[in-house]
């Protein structure tokens, strides 16, 4: 009996109830149809999915609730008119006489719709050729037409595609560089900066161990950081500086910090990014050599070093200082004590301001010469070079200077002058005196 039903199938699609009616009767027909029927209409109860049945010229026969929300209808006679305004989008001229000339069962397609509010809705859409064996409808042929809204998936799809995009563009252009590893330490992916920095094309990376390329002295810095990096600390994102070997054979100094995968990325190992500090580091060791001169010249320069400020307060000076006046340096530094003006001898106060005064006006150096009172009460002398430091503006900020204790020379300038006055007075006095030999 089901061989007779297939073969009469085969021989005759478009009269199926005609068939069953000769196989099981007119009750049985009628039964089959009715559940037939019930399974369409069931249909319209999803509520998911947008339903219609819409036959040959255009007419919607029926429509669920969905169906009219979606298209923004609020009755059967806005979801018509709806329908007359998007027919060609709901059901596309060609697919539609697939389904009439039997090519296909049915089709589904992903549609761009713009409802009456003028919002755009994304929709997938299946359709396909029913009859409903009904007197309603009195077994027209129409199209069954789901619709299920995918407007909120295609924007998260579009906005992963924008991140992607983003992110490809931020890898490609970016100076930092990124290496992806395995947790073996297997390199498995290297963005264009690596060779921009490293020197080396991928296939001289690509599988090898990361290790190969670390300066020995530099491996158990990073495997420990490597342990951080693969753990589930808070303290993971810990950065270090590493030593790798470019394919010129120097040592490129990098940055480097690394993040895990998370589990739901179903990816492997490591991503480890960082940029190139070398010439950072070149600079801090030339910075580092520079200094080490600069300080072993102010121990060996047989004078203080000080800077003041621009109402002459001294802001720092070096221990130097104590030699020369009998005050430690925290005594004089903004005055704790006293002032460096106050141990100036009071004849030559006046001079001094007017130094400073000269550099407030406009000069950008001075040198001086005066006495100061020493902590023990001996009148010393000292000679002071200072000039004006200028801000980025061009404003003056402070002054800089040397004070030297030149006391010896002020004494043998004068043990000179008393002699060469001796001398003159005896060279006045000597022909009298050989006259009255």
């Amino acid at each position: 009996m089901i061989s007779m039903l297939l073969n009469q199938l085969k021989v005759q699609p478009k009269n199926l109830f005609e068939s069953f009616g000769k196989l099981f009767g007119s009750t049985q027909v009628r039964k089959l149809a009715e559940e037939y029927e019930r399974t369409i209409l069931s249909l319209f109860e999803h509520p998911l999915l947008a339903t219609a049945l819409i036959d040959f010229n255009g007419n919607l026969i029926q429509s669920n609730r969905r169906f009219c929300d979606l298209l923004g209808a609020n009755s059967h006679a806005e979801a018509q008119a709806e329908v007359d305004r998007l027919s060609n989008q709901i059901l596309d001229q060609n697919l539609r006489q697939t389904l009439v000339g039997g090519e296909a069962n049915f089709y589904f397609t992903e549609k761009q719709l713009t409802n009456k509010d003028h919002e755009i809705i994304w929709v997938k859409l299946s359709a396909s050729l029913v009859r409903l064996p009904t007197q309603a409808i009195a077994h027209r042929k129409c199209f069954a037409v789901l619709l299920e809204d995918i407007t909120e998936n295609k924007k998260i799809y579009s906005a992963l595609v924008r991140a992607e995009e983003k992110w490809k563009s931020f890898v490609l252009n970016t100076p930092n560089l990124f290496i992806q590893i395995s947790s073996s330490g297997q390199i498995i992916y290297s963005s264009p900066s690596v060779k921009h920095i490293l020197g080396y094309p991928d296939e001289e990376l690509l599988d090898a161990y990361i290790w190969k390329f670390i300066h020995i002295d530099d491996v158990h810095r990073f495997e420990l950081a490597l342990r951080l990096w693969q753990s589930n600390s808070e303290h993971n994102n810990v950065g270090i500086e590493c030593r790798f070997k470019a394919k010129s054979n120097l040592w490129m100094c990098l940055y480097l910090q690394g993040q895990q995968f998370p589990i739901s990325a179903e990816a492997n190992g490591l991503i480890i990014d960082g940029y190139n500090i070398t010439d950072r580091k070149i600079l801090e060791a030339q910075l580092q050599d520079t200094e080490k001169k600069f300080n072993s010249l102010i121990l060996n320069i047989p004078g203080a070093i000080f800077q003041c400020d621009l109402d002459y307060m001294m802001i720092s000076v070096n221990s130097e200082i104590e030699n020369i006046t009998g005050y430690s340096s925290s005594n004089l530094i903004c005055n704790r004590v006293r002032s460096y003006l106050s141990i100036v001898h009071p004849d030559d106060r006046s001079h001094v301001k007017n130094s400073v005064m000269q550099l407030q006006s406009g000069h950008h150096s001075t040198s001086i010469e005066y006495r100061i009172i020493h902590a023990n009460g001996d009148i010393r002398w000292v000679c002071e070079r200072k000039q004006k430091v200028f801000s980025a503006s061009g404003q003056g900020v402070w002054f800089d200077g040397v004070l030297f204790d030149i006391s010896d020379r002020k004494r043998t300038e004068e043990n000179l002058w008393r002699s060469e006055a001796i001398n003159r007075a005896m060279f006045r006095v000597l022909p009298e005196w050989l006259a009255q030999i």
